[in-house]
């Protein structure tokens, strides 16, 4: 299967209820539903465009009139000149690589304007030499080099972490100084984007998609009014809506991620309330998901079935801000041979106070015919730093997921459509680092934990895996 990364997915979104041997996740993160509103349709090949896009991140350029550089570690003195400004420059400094390093990496949310609730840019030298929001005692360029090597809240986050050059390259840089360059920074080959921008023609519908309809945010009123969020506020709302399909029985076929106010969209996950499994979801980085061609995803029929549950991240705005933010859904009534649905696995989320914690628990499966998997997504909140996802057969083990987890970057990662068979036992591992002075305990609020991999398989129905000392969840 293609599978791309999901919204979230997911990230903060959360999928159960509570501890035990149940088979339902709740849809939760959400503070309050509204009352359905019937989806936009989409009937031409060309009504998506209509949507508004963020405009891409205004080439990076160096800052010559830069606050003046760190006293620590500088080059000789016959190296240092003074700009026309007054910033003091290195003709051998490193920030050049540095600045090629964020704009591959870091400025999809730390633009110039910056989105998804990052707190600064960083664009320009200036940027790197501001105070910092978090501690305007100290420089963003300190607080980047602490956050590059921070094992537990590694940014950027996982699984995209930066590589040892990388690494080396911004040491090297605050080592000598932290300077601005001599010259200004070559421009890059291609400019950064925006996350969530999807650009004409860069994704294309499935050859039998036959219908399409939109899922946003809306005021509670007036459905076609945008949502606004609060000023200085992080907040989960969620909104309710009747299938636009009816009772038919329908496929998802793709999903196209719609992203209004790129400042305050942190995420979404789209549920499906009836059967309290995930449908689909978007977070930083997500890009429109496909099914492989076979292959169609259930949707849920009738009223108050789907629910579209949003982060928004304001806490840097002293205005409220409108946003229609969600997503487009591509169906067919014409439903392909295989049809998959989403099952999440569920661990142990209890950690002590001022521990870390790995909370292993496997549960064993049973089949009635061949099933097959095509993702995983891993969910936790903000106190999980790794997932893994483990299968054993024949008392053979082997690793089908294993890798850092951010709760701002939380994505469907493909699987190569791994053959599941009964008596197989899976097991998932959440790793918690709890710097609280309380304990935490599974639940629905974002100081709660949750530890889920969702299971991406088809056909649906035929998966079954009963836990050994959790649950397990979904359809």
């Amino acid at each position: 299967m293609t599978l791309r990364t999901l919204t979230s997915l997911l990230l903060l979104a959360c999928a159960a209820h509570a501890q035990g041997c149940s088979n339902e996740t709740e849809p939760s993160d959400a503070d309050a539903a509204d009352q359905p509103h019937a989806a936009t349709k989409h009937e031409d090949a060309t009504s998506h465009d209509q949507v508004e896009r963020t405009d891409q991140a205004e080439a990076a350029k160096q800052d010559t009139a830069a606050a003046p550089a760190a006293e620590k570690a500088k080059p000789a003195a016959s190296q240092v000149e003074t700009g026309a400004s007054g910033a003091q420059t290195d003709p051998d400094s490193k920030f050049c690589g540095v600045l090629d390093v964020t704009r591959s990496n870091c400025q999809r949310c730390h633009a110039a304007t910056p989105v998804a609730g990052a707190p600064m840019p960083l664009v320009t030298y200036a940027d790197f030499n501001a105070q910092a929001v978090s501690d305007p005692r100290r420089k963003v360029y300190e607080l980047v080099r602490e956050r590059v090597h921070d094992k537990s809240k590694p940014m950027p986050p996982a699984p995209a972490q930066l590589s040892a050059a990388a690494l080396t390259s911004i040491d090297e840089w605050v080592d000598k100084g932290a300077l601005a360059a001599a010259n200004t920074c070559p421009e890059p080959a291609t400019e950064a984007k925006p996350t969530g921008t999807v650009s004409e023609g860069e994704f294309k519908w499935p050859e039998d998609c036959e219908e399409r309809y939109t899922f946003v945010a809306h005021d509670r009123d007036d459905a076609s009014k945008p949502y606004m969020v609060p000023a200085n506020t992080q907040e989960h709302p969620s909104f309710d809506f009747d299938t636009p399909w009816g009772d038919a029985d329908v496929q998802m076929l793709a999903t196209r991620p719609i992203t209004d106010n790129a400042k305050v969209i942190h995420h979404w996950i789209l549920w499906d309330t009836k059967e309290r499994a995930s449908l689909a979801g978007w977070a930083p980085g997500g890009i429109p998901d496909m099914l492989p061609d076979d292959v169609g995803m259930f949707m849920p029929k009738g009223q108050q079935v789907l629910t579209l549950d949003m982060h928004y991240y304001n806490l840097n705005s002293a205005e409220p801000q409108p946003d229609r933010s969600g997503l487009e859904v591509c169906i067919t009534r014409t439903l392909r041979p295989k049809t998959a649905a989403n099952m999440g696995l569920n661990g142990s989320a209890v950690v002590k106070a001022m521990s870390r914690a790995e909370t292993p628990v496997a549960c064993n499966v049973t089949t009635d015919q061949e099933v097959h998997f095509l993702g995983v997504n891993p969910h936790m909140h903000q106190l999980g730093v790794h997932a893994k996802l483990e299968l054993t057969r024949g008392g053979v083990n082997s690793v089908l997921w294993d890798a850092p987890f951010s709760f701002t970057e939380q994505a469907m990662h493909p699987l190569d459509n791994i053959h599941i068979m009964t008596g197989d036992v899976l097991t998932t591992t959440c790793t918690y680092v709890n710097d609280r002075p309380t304990d935490v305990k599974w639940g629905d609020g974002t100081d709660d934990e949750m530890c889920i991999n969702w299971i991406r398989y088809y056909p649906r129905g035929a998966f079954h895996c009963k836990a050994m000392s959790s649950m397990m969840s979904g359809q």
